[in-house]
């Protein structure tokens, strides 16, 4: 199986992530190119998880399924949100399932933290990377929130890089 991000001959394609936030409705397209080589690099030791670098308490936890990983960034203690990569069609559907109930348990117990308007819908084309914000989000300070964002494509973009070794 290739990476996504290269064509069968090995040319590099202009594949994008679709990065959906269920709990404000906020979907960036996210393209390989804007991710740095030397980022991924350092985050492949984080595959199957453990301390974020240059982030002082906060760590990532990681599982693996079939056509998609599921990942928690915690920030001590406390997890600050839940992200699914999905790049298969039975992926999808796990990665969907997990994530939605997530953010509807969060969002019933946590108004504040549902997406204005409608009902979150999957994205329809893979690969996707969908988030969901837990309530210590709201405790967090805005340069960490911003760093949070970027460090969820560049996680993504990692595992669908690496896919091939899960």
């Amino acid at each position: 199986m290739r990476s996504p991000t290269t064509t069968k001959h090995g040319k590099r394609s202009r594949c994008i992530v679709i990065h959906y936030t269920l709990n404000t409705g906020d979907m960036v397209h996210s393209a390989r190119s804007k991710i740095h080589a030397e980022v991924l690099a350092a985050l492949r030791p984080l595959h199957n998880g453990g301390p974020i670098p240059g982030v002082p308490s906060s760590r990532v936890t990681v599982t693996h399924r079939q056509g998609c990983v599921i990942f928690t960034i915690w920030r001590g203690r406390e997890s600050i949100c839940t992200s699914a990569v999905a790049w298969t069609e039975d992926g999808k559907v796990e990665a969907w399932r997990v994530i939605e109930d997530l953010y509807l348990w969060i969002s019933k117990k946590h108004p504040e933290l549902k997406a204005p308007g409608a009902m979150p819908t999957m994205p329809r084309t893979l690969p996707w990377l969908s988030v969901v914000l837990r309530p210590s989000t709201l405790k967090q300070r805005r340069e960490y929130i911003d760093w949070l964002g970027g460090s969820e494509r560049c996680f993504a973009w990692m595992v669908l890089e690496d896919r091939q070794s899960l």
